[in-house]
């Protein structure tokens, strides 16, 4: 913001463009400290997505595992839709 030091011509002017300039500043820290809050909850929700996958894709693994040395019947029935509402949160 570029100022004209030739238009202020009396006290109240100096003062009445550093009250404006120091509510501009405010608003810029204001909008400065609620930008790093949103970035960092950003990366705490990656974070946390990253490990419900990790989880996830633990899951499905261990299921599939299991499945391949059940014999047919109910247990293989339930391990399998396990398997399908864990690959579902993937």
């Amino acid at each position: 913001m570029a100022l004209t030091l030739t238009l202020l011509t009396s006290k109240a002017d100096c003062d009445k463009v550093l009250d404006e300039l120091t509510d501009l500043k405010s608003d810029l820290e204001y909008k400065q400290i609620s930008l790093t809050r949103s970035r960092e909850n950003a990366a705490d929700r990656a974070s946390d997505i990253e490990a419900t996958l990790a989880s996830s894709e633990a899951e499905v693994d261990s299921l599939a595992s299991i499945i391949a040395v059940l014999p047919e019947g109910t247990t293989k029935t339930e391990m399998e839709n396990r398997k399908v509402k864990a690959e579902y949160k993937r």
